[in-house]
């Protein structure tokens, strides 16, 4: 981390799907931030293919402002989530480096039922000083 008082990231994960990952973007309607395909060594960097969306902000303590913004983005494409491929694992991931300020994290309603409707688990980092 840089200069920052707090940096925060939330990302979605698609994951474990064989397709162009070019095609999960046409799909949600939504650019990846990072992508990464299954390497075909016999020790893989990466096991799965994936397409990920990461939203980054600094000097913020409030990590439900963060959770909504991704909500935000997605929840209009929810019928899109069921035309992935069949397998696509869902993930979001929270992580967040505190040097001062740290909040609690919150989930409201609204990002439960994303969350839910997409069948996504969670994953919190949460980094102190």
């Amino acid at each position: 981390m840089k200069d920052y008082i707090n940096e925060i990231q939330v990302s979605l994960k698609v994951s474990d799907f064989t397709c162009d990952v070019s095609q999960i973007s046409n799909i949600l309607g939504v650019r990846s931030t990072h992508i990464w395909k299954k390497s075909p060594k016999a020790i893989a960097l990466h096991e799965p293919n994936c397409w990920m969306h990461k939203i980054t902000k600094y000097n913020i303590i409030y990590v439900e402002k963060m959770i909504d913004a991704l909500v935000d983005i997605f929840e209009n494409r929810i019928e899109n989530f069921k035309q992935l491929p069949k397998g696509c694992i869902f993930e979001i991931f929270i992580t967040c480096f505190f040097k001062r300020g740290m909040s609690s994290i919150t989930f409201n309603k609204r990002a439960i039922d994303f969350i839910h409707t997409i069948g996504a688990e969670v994953y919190v980092d949460l980094y102190g000083k």
